[in-house]
């Protein structure tokens, strides 16, 4: 059986976040509960599929256990959480429903609000309040923009417009839950001992 802290410290010296979840996997075909299969490491909401996949690799390499990428299904009964993987390996994250929202902006559109914010700090009707808006919001758009360039991450990322500021926003994600069905789903690492 896994032994849940040498998951727990493994997992640690790889992902430096404090925020991660270990869950028992405890049933094969997500109705009947078994015996422990082995543990679910489930790392941060908008951690990228890359970084999950360079983890499973380093669990992989620790003696005694195994480690693929993973979706694990949840849903409480009688209080207690049935754990399953529904798919391992070929896993794809979690797209956001980003329809209807006007704050995001893509690529091309960030680039426009640049040049928009460029040509605004050249008006000489500005004033010098003015001035320092756009100049704080022309840094922090070309700042993000820049990040995101750099790490290819324009696919998987956009930039949103909230209260007068610019962050980065996540279009994929590790979780959702099935408004249905109330079964929730993550993606992340399975690990089992090496013998099974």
């Amino acid at each position: 059986m896994v032994n849940r802290e040498d998951v727990n410290e493994i997992v640690s010296i790889f992902y430096q976040k404090t925020k991660y979840k270990l869950f028992n996997v405890n049933s094969i075909d997500g109705e009947e509960f078994t015996k422990p299969l082995g543990i679910f490491v489930s790392l941060g909401m908008t951690t990228s599929l890359k970084q999950i996949q360079d983890i499973t690799s380093a669990i992989s390499r620790c003696k005694g256990y195994t480690a693929r990428v993973a979706e694990l299904g949840s849903i409480k009964i009688g209080g207690i959480y049935l754990n399953y993987l529904t798919k391992v390996d070929s896993i794809q994250q979690y797209p956001l429903d980003e329809k209807g929202d006007d704050k995001l902006m893509n690529r091309d559109e960030v680039l426009e609000m640049i040049s928009k914010l460029v040509d605004q700090s050249k008006d000489p009707n500005a004033s010098q309040s003015e001035l320092v808006e756009i100049s704080g919001k022309l840094n922090k758009l070309t700042y993000l923009n820049n990040q995101l360039e750099e790490s290819g991450g324009w696919g998987t990322h956009a930039i949103r417009e909230e209260d007068e500021d610019y962050k980065i926003y996540h279009l994929r994600l590790n979780y959702k839950k099935d408004p249905d069905s109330n079964i929730e789903y993550r993606i992340g690492i399975f690990v089992e001992d090496e013998q099974q």
